[in-house]
């Protein structure tokens, strides 16, 4: 049984934390573009107002932990009171890693306003392009973040990497972002039909983000293995082939969920069934939600193990 006061539990922590934020920051950045191009009703709901801000807090609460966690990492100590020392701090601050969740932080700083103006404007706010471009911008920008350490940008040639990397982690917090919305705010809606339009909306955002993550995913996953005896040999490629696993088993499970979309659902938009009956779609959604926590979970250990190219 592992001791929380050990090196060994700050790792697994630090990778907790580092995936825990993955996943925040995929719902905050994928939730802001769902409402502004999928659900601009939405803008109106509590519920997804307060995802957001619950999104933010997740952030900004994994990127100062990670701060703290990173430097017992580098230190090799262990959980305690030095762990929010100055010096420990500072340190963390002068790496890569400190710098990129930093920067993150720095970036929450304007999307708080974004977020007040969304809960004072709704629908208002997400459809003007006083709100939409800073948005844009912010997104952007924090996506970015996780590049700074990631494997990619070490590789060459490096803008390649980097630039892929952006458009892959963009991609899957469209997806992943529009996942967690649709499960906390847009199944429990009682108007079937809302649900239907809404739903056969974000079908096809999400095959396209899914298209453009697994393209960009299998570019960046060779550029680093560089081998078919590096894929199955190194502890980087078997945690990459578990990942891959992870991700077919969750493109059956979209599948599926598309398929229930049809059936389902866009039969109340023809009129041709009253009521859509949701339950499986739940269901179905939810295991991509957990399934898409793994993946995240599985490239936060990534960064941790070096490449063998």
């Amino acid at each position: 049984m592992m001791a929380l006061g050990s090196p060994a539990a700050v790792d697994y922590l630090f990778t907790a934390d580092r995936a825990l934020g993955y996943l925040g920051m995929a719902t905050l950045v994928g939730g802001l573009f769902f409402l502004a191009f999928v659900w601009r009703e939405g803008a109106d709901e509590k519920s997804a107002r307060r995802l957001l801000w619950v999104a933010w807090s997740v952030v900004l609460a994994t990127s100062v932990a990670g701060i703290s966690l990173a430097g017992l990492d580098r230190a090799d100590r262990v959980l305690g009171p030095e762990m929010w020392s100055a010096a420990l701090i500072g340190d963390t601050l002068e790496s890569r890693f400190g710098r990129a969740w930093a920067s993150r932080v720095i970036l929450l700083v304007p999307i708080f306003p974004l977020l007040m103006a969304l809960t004072m404007y709704g629908r208002a706010a997400v459809a003007a392009l006083w709100w939409r471009l800073p948005a844009a911008a912010v997104g952007i920008g924090l996506v970015r973040t996780p590049g700074f350490v990631s494997n990619a940008t070490f590789s060459e040639p490096a803008l390649l990497g980097t630039t892929v990397n952006l458009v892959h982690l963009t991609a899957l917090s469209v997806w992943i972002g529009g996942l967690v919305m649709v499960v906390a705010c847009v199944l429990p809606l009682r108007r079937r039909a809302d649900v239907a339009v809404v739903m056969n909306r974000y079908s096809s955002v999400a095959f396209a983000s899914v298209a453009v993550a697994v393209t960009t995913g299998t570019m960046l996953a060779w550029q680093l293995v560089g081998s078919w005896s590096s894929l199955v040999a190194t502890p980087y490629g078997q945690t990459l082939v578990a990942k891959v696993a992870i991700v077919g088993l969750l493109l059956a499970v979209a599948q599926g969920s598309r398929r229930l979309v049809n059936q389902r659902l866009v039969p109340v938009l023809s009129g041709r069934s009253p009521s859509g009956g949701v339950k499986p779609l739940v269901v179905s959604v939810g295991s991509e939600v957990v399934l898409a926590a793994a993946v995240l979970s599985a490239a936060a250990l990534l960064v941790n193990i070096g490449p063998p190219s």
